[in-house]
């Protein structure tokens, strides 16, 4: 209801200027009066001015013209308390001129909020036409009977941010369509659920598609003029063990200690305790206002693929980079803002990882260079430890919806000792030290995908090389396999030398040279990745010392598998065969 008592002008002291006067204004609502009086004056131009005193406005009514202004606000909130008004506006456009606000607090409800919302004392003032709010405190009460969370335990934790605001106007009026303002926060919650359930119930929710429980102390200060379409935000944001889930990840993140810190021209992200893939991780990020590029350099304990396997694997959804390369099996339209996202990223730095397992394998003291562009992955200047040697090269993963991944490295000094102990096919089965390089390519969704489209190329060299049961001038001679079943000797070598071609799953290999005291061998053919070995191995040279130099040997077949070798000779020209299938253990 609205009431107005209107005084005619009086008198016109000249052409073109007039004055009237309203003695007296009443506006009633459910939850609201307010009074006052006011004047108009338009000998030069519009000149308003509006004297509200000893006024109240009901937080119902405010919510209710919340509520009609932003669609989305459930009508199960209800809001209680009461401001007091006493202001001055005047001006056209309206601005505050001077007056003063207060409250003794409010308290906000409904069953879409985890528990109320408690508003504290509210004071604010006009000066010179800026509004100024003295800080309020802002509180999630105990959560509702019946209504037991994990977190109630914590209810001795403070829950409550206090906010202080002010807004000033510039050439034109406090309330344009974009005021300036400053606002600072301090505080902290062990629930930072609560808070995003309170921005859903207002309709304002975080445009993100991720999920967060847990703690964070917050002390942000924000500016904003008009004239700038950007917040500039400052100060620094804690995580108190905070869980975020992200719809690419099978299970939370975990942010047991790390901060942000907002600068003019960066946010430095610190982590100093975070659980993610399986290990803890530490270090910094950086991101870099003006290009929106991160620079790193991240330390990891352990990582295990297998962890990466239960973070990222489908899970009855795409992994990771399924999703990242676009075959989520979802509408383009529906993933739109996620590869805009995907397309925007940019960051490169440091890698570091105490230990990288990828079962039975493991590198140690992994060191590398890292770059995330788009939808592109590069490591590059990779070094490890490796099975008591060392390990360098790059890779680069194309995340396309046909991804492709390629690899280049070099091996030096391998134990192979160790090497074979961790593989369960060649425990014990050689020792000496090898170095190799190795080039490797493959696309495709899927370790099936993988191992049909998988080629490379490489070469290895060995040295003081061990092979059991592969004595190969034993097995020619025929002394260890005749009928008494001997158990064939260990074949040394000097060294072991050749190229190898990767395709068609598995490894050829062409002029693999095998040296030892008794002379050399020559070895050609292939390694099946299911273990399967048709080698055709054959003496080139034998020094005179030998009891085989007299005589061309033969050449043989190295079959069976890595775990259970056999082998079938060629026989010479008048020399029975040895029997077929005889196997080398």
């Amino acid at each position: 209801m609205v009431h107005f008592r209107w005084r005619p002008p009086d008198r016109i002291s000249r052409l073109g200027e007039a004055r009237t006067q309203v003695p007296k204004f009443l506006v009633e609502m459910p939850n609201s009066h307010l009074q006052g009086a006011g004047e108009l004056d338009w000998t030069r131009g519009l000149r308003p001015e509006l004297r509200i005193n000893s006024s109240t406005v009901g937080f119902a009514d405010i919510l209710a013209w919340y509520r009609a202004l932003r669609p989305g606000v459930p009508g199960n909130l209800e809001f209680a308390g009461k401001l007091g008004v006493d202001a001055t506006l005047g001006g056209w456009p309206l601005q505050l001129i001077q007056g003063a606000f207060s409250s003794t607090g409010g308290r906000l409800t409904g069953s879409s909020l985890p528990s109320p919302v408690k508003i504290g004392a509210i004071s604010a003032r006009v000066s010179r036409g800026a509004l100024d709010i003295a800080p309020t405190e802002i509180s999630f009460a105990s959560p509702f009977s019946g209504r037991a969370t994990a977190a109630a335990a914590d209810d001795t934790s403070p829950n409550s941010f206090t906010v202080r605001a002010t807004i000033f106007p510039d050439s034109s009026a406090m309330f344009q369509r974009r005021p300036n303002w400053n606002l600072m926060i301090q505080g902290a919650t062990p629930r930072v659920e609560n808070w995003l359930a309170l921005l859903e119930a207002l309709a304002q929710p975080l445009k993100a598609n991720w999920i967060a429980t847990g703690g964070l102390a917050v002390s942000m200060q924000a500016v904003h003029l008009a004239q700038s379409p950007a917040t500039a935000w400052l100060g620094t944001i804690d995580s108190r063990n905070l869980n975020v889930t992200a719809p690419y990840l099978n299970q939370p993140l975990r942010f047991a200690m790390a901060r942000i810190d907002f600068a003019k021209s960066q946010r430095i992200f610190t982590l100093s305790a975070a659980q993610a893939f399986g290990t803890t991780w530490r270090g910094t990020a950086v991101r870099n206002n003006a290009d929106a590029q991160w620079t790193f350099d991240l330390l990891a304990d352990r990582l295990d693929a297998a962890d990466l396997d239960r973070w990222l694997g489908p899970r009855a959804r795409p992994g990771l980079l399924a999703r990242l390369a676009g075959l989520s099996g979802k509408p383009s339209a529906d993933n739109s803002g996620r590869d805009a996202a995907i397309a925007g990223i940019a960051a490169h730095g440091r890698l570091r990882i105490s230990e990288v397992v990828l079962a039975p394998l493991h590198v140690e003291q992994f060191d590398a260079q890292a770059e995330l562009t788009g939808r592109s992955i590069t490591i590059r200047k990779a070094y490890a430890g490796f099975f008591g040697g060392k390990a360098a090269g790059t890779f680069v993963a194309r995340l396309q919806p046909d991804p492709s991944y390629e690899f280049q490295g070099r091996f030096d000094r391998v134990d192979l000792a160790r090497l074979g102990n961790a593989l369960p096919s060649l425990n014990e089965r050689f020792t000496g030290l090898a170095s190799a390089t190795l080039t490797l390519a493959a696309h495709g969704v899927g370790r099936e995908s993988l191992a049909r489209s998988i080629h490379g190329e490489g070469n290895l060299d060995a040295r003081n090389v061990t092979l059991r049961d592969l004595d190969f001038a034993t097995l020619i001679s025929g002394d260890n396999i005749s009928v008494g079943n001997q158990d064939p000797q260990t074949g040394r070598f000097a060294s072991l030398q050749g190229n190898f071609h990767v395709a068609a799953g598995g490894v050829e290999v062409s002029d693999f040279v095998f040296d030892n005291s008794q002379g050399r061998f020559q070895a050609e053919g292939r390694i099946d990745f299911s273990h399967a070995l048709t080698l055709r191995i054959h003496p080139s040279i034998f020094h005179a010392t030998t009891t085989l130099a007299s005589a061309p040997p033969p050449s043989f077949i190295l079959g069976g598998t890595i775990e259970s070798p056999s082998v079938v000779l060629s026989p010479p020209p008048g020399r029975v065969p040895a029997k077929p299938g005889t196997r080398a253990r």
